[in-house]
Parts: structure tokens; sequence; C-alpha cells
């Protein structure tokens, strides 16, 4: 009789691959386990997942879960197991947000290969609790970056990724900012937009469509101002798909007189709240003051929709830091061999010396110390 030892480093679909027999028997464990016999989370999740994982997934200790698969390879196999507690990486994912960068990947991978959105939306609940706006935007660059999936894909099913995680989204804080900071102006829009979406379902007339329309001005500043300063922060997979969004929106607007005026008004509906919990939470932790004060510089030029921004928000940079108030007179810099200094700045350097001077005029007066 052979020997084999599992230990809670032992990844789970290594366990599986070895021992098929055991991917029927994951139910008994838990109901939950049975995602494992989904091709897609093996070739995802389950490549990184280890007993542990399996432990915490399930909320059992990770002995007990040790021994269940132990005595069920015993009574299926001639196969002596022996159990190892406390080895090293014990955890096959780096830390909790990756692997649970790697459980949404798994579930929108699933969504995309025709899983059912309900049932995906439960899982969702069940595994992850809650997730943050920046986890779903890092996940949708992961995919593209590895070539999973397209940005047209992305775009394509975007709707049911939000769909998935939308109610955990709506419990997290959207983001404040003072008025005149660009993202407190794009919410600025956004109130307004929702206004007029509210009265186009009260009673639709062509002049509120065309005033909904302005949205236009709010994508165009996002497209030009925001999103370039996101793709140089190496995050343009997610702004590919909201500009293409963008352009859904601007098809309809063309439409004119012959607009669908419910789904015009919903597609911006679904663009602020995906802006609200996702772009613009995104936005706020990968981008500087000084990030955000070159979004800012453009925008006037490019215009605002319904809103004129504040100006309570005084950006902190290197040239406010570095300015002078007030330009010195000419007669208080003293033009020297090497360069020009203020008076203050001589005094200043004067005083800070690690040394002591003095100065002896012709009359032997000291007129300097």
């Amino acid at each position: 009789m052979s020997n084999y030892i599992i230990s809670e480093a032992t990844k789970i679909i290594e366990l599986i691959d070895k021992f098929p027999f055991l991917e029927e028997q994951l139910t008994e464990l838990d109901s939950i386990l049975k995602r494992f016999q989904n091709p897609i989370l093996r070739k995802t999740v389950g490549r990184k997942a280890t007993l542990t994982d399996v432990a915490s997934l399930i909320n059992q200790d990770v002995k007990s879960v040790l021994e269940f698969f132990s005595s069920k390879i015993e009574q299926s196999t001639e196969t002596k197991v022996d159990i190892q507690i406390g080895s090293a990486g014990k955890s096959g994912f780096e830390d909790e947000q990756v692997r649970k960068r790697e459980m949404l990947k798994a579930l929108v991978l699933e969504l995309h290969a025709g899983g059912d959105k309900s049932a995906l939306k439960a899982r969702f609940k069940e595994i992850l609790g809650d997730v943050e706006a920046t986890d779903i935007a890092s996940m949708e660059q992961e995919l593209i970056n590895s070539g999973e999936l397209t940005v047209d894909q992305i775009t394509l099913l975007c709707d049911l990724h939000v769909g998935i995680f939308e109610d955990t989204l709506e419990e997290n804080k959207k983001p404040e900012a003072s008025p005149g900071h660009p993202i407190h102006t794009y919410m600025e829009e956004n109130r307004v937009a929702e206004e007029l979406i509210e009265k186009i379902r009260d009673k639709p007339t062509p002049e509120l469509v065309r005033k909904l329309a302005d949205i236009e001005i709010h994508y165009t500043r996002l497209e030009n101002q925001l999103f370039p300063m996101l793709e140089k922060k190496e995050f343009e997979g997610p702004t590919q798909v909201m500009w293409a969004k963008h352009d859904k929106v601007r098809e309809l607007i063309r439409q004119g007189s012959e607009i669908d005026v419910e789904e015009f008004a919903t597609q911006v509906e679904d663009m602020i709240f995906k802006e609200e919990t996702i772009l613009f939470p995104t936005s706020l932790e990968l981008l500087s003051t000084l990030d955000w004060q070159k979004v800012k510089n453009g925008e006037e030029e490019i215009g605002f929709a319904w809103v004129t921004p504040g100006d309570e928000w005084k950006p902190v940079t290197p040239e406010v830091i570095h300015q002078v108030e007030e330009k010195p007179q000419l007669s208080d810099i003293l033009d020297v061999r090497t360069g020009k200094l203020t008076l203050e700045q001589i005094n200043l350097i004067m005083t800070n010396l690690p040394v002591e001077i003095s100065f002896i005029n012709e009359k032997e007066e000291v007129i300097y110390y």
C-alpha cells in the first residue's frame, strides 16, 4: 500500500486530478464546492486554491477538511494518506485581495461562458461578501491584459458584470469631493441628469430629451481629461469599455426625433451608476493631486453640462508650494558674481551658517555680526 501526503498547502485541483472520484464527492463536504466541477473555475481559481482556501471558503476547520479527503481516498483506494498540519504556504494566494480578485475573475468568466446570472449573483454573495469597486475595475483590466477576454467582450457584457455586483456596490460609500474638484463636477452633472430623466419618464418632451443630450459634453470631458490620466497609470481597459458605452449613447442621440426615449434614459442612468460605483472611486485611488490638477486644467475649454464648477477645491501642488507670492522689488535684489539673491534670502543664509561672521569697516567699526 502506497502513502500519499496531504497538507494545508495541497491544491484542491491537484487532489481531484489525482483522485477523480473526489469531484463527485465534494458536495458531501459542502454544496458550495460543486463549483470546482466547473471547468472555467478549475482553470482560474482552482489552479491556486489550497485546502486551506477551501476550509476558509466553507467556514470549516482545515483539519476537518483534511480528514474528509483522507477518509474518502482511503475508502476508495489502497492509498494510505498521511495528514500534515502546519505546512508553509498554506494559502495558494498572495493575500486576501488577490484571492478575492481571482474569485471575481472566475465568476465573470463563467458568466461569459453562459452561466446563469441569478445563480452567479447568489454565488458571489455567498463567497465574497462585499467587494470594492476598484476590485471590479482591476479584474476587467487583468482579463484584458491576460488575453482571456477582449475589450469588445467586456463591453458586451459589462452590464451583466455590474448586475452581479450591484447590491454590494450600492452599499459602498460614493466619493465626495470639494466643489471645483473634477469628481465633484461630474457628480453634480449626474444629479442634473437624474432630474431630467425623472421628468422625461413623467412627461417626455423633445425639449427635455435635447437637454439630456448635453450629457455628451460630460462624456467628452471624461474621455479627454480623465481617461488619458488613468491610461498613464496603465488602467486603460475599463476606460475603453466606458468609451464604447458612451458611443452607444451617442448613437441614440443621433437618431433625433426617432430616438427610443426610454432606452436613452436607461443608458444614461446605467452610466451614472458605473461612474459613481466603479470609475470615480478607482480614479480617486489612482490619481494624485497633481494628476487631478491636470485633469481640471483642460475642462473649461471643453465645457460643462448644465453646471458651473465651484471654486473651493484648492489643490496643493509643487507650483503652489514653491510659488513666490509677491515679486521682490529690483532694489531688494543683490546681483553678485554667481547669481542674484534678495536681501531676505541673504539674511537667511547669513543667520543660518554654522559659523560666526563679523564685519569691521575701515573705521574699525563692527557693522555686522
